[in-house]
């Protein structure tokens, strides 16, 4: 018991030590790994781990498309939230009846968004905000009643971001007829 708060305590500080950049890769893996989770449980045929795995992509892609900021990001925060509502969809109509296609045409969409932002220098956000006179990003704790759920402010203009990203995120989606509700700090 007591290694597991400590293991947790340890991913809520390593978030929150991270910068905006980092965040989103660290979403978007998360996203990667529960797209490839829902798809290999698709194809075994275990409905429950596969809507497990969904709905943790599912809070993932809602986190990262509420935490746009249209007026600094323009486009590319238009562009983007167009991608995650695309992604939403697909998830949905996976949920629905279970084609491995949806679980692919979402890889191609985050394939060259995870190595795009992977390629973001740490700062940049910080930069930014300098040259553009905006404060700094900042770590705050996220909304709620749970004081353990905290998150990096991910505001930066570059990114098209001014609200948190990610606060906490489901950990692996339970097996079948498992159930779990513990948390991991991933991005």
């Amino acid at each position: 018991m007591y290694e597991a708060m400590g293991i947790r305590r340890y991913q809520e500080t390593a978030v929150q030590s991270v910068g905006p950049e980092k965040l989103v890769v660290l979403a978007y893996e998360a996203l990667t790994r529960y797209m490839r989770q829902g798809h290999e449980a698709a194809l075994d045929g275990k409905t429950v781990a596969m809507l497990g795995a969904l709905k943790s992509a599912q809070s993932i892609l809602v986190e990262l498309r509420s935490s746009l900021d249209h007026e600094i990001g323009g486009e590319i925060a238009h562009n983007l939230e167009s991608l995650y509502d695309f992604m939403f969809h697909e998830n949905l109509a996976a949920m629905v009846d279970h084609e491995p296609g949806h679980f692919r045409n979402n890889l191609r969409v985050l394939a060259p968004l995870l190595h795009a932002w992977s390629q973001i220098p740490p700062g940049t956000a910080e930069r930014t905000a300098r040259e553009l006179g905006q404060p700094a990003p900042a770590t705050e704790t996220a909304p709620g009643p749970d004081p353990a759920r905290t998150a990096p402010d991910t505001t930066g203009p570059a990114h098209g971001y001014g609200r948190p990203v990610l606060s906490a995120m489901p950990a692996d989606p339970p097996g079948e007829g498992e159930a779990s509700n513990r948390l991991i700090l991933s991005a």
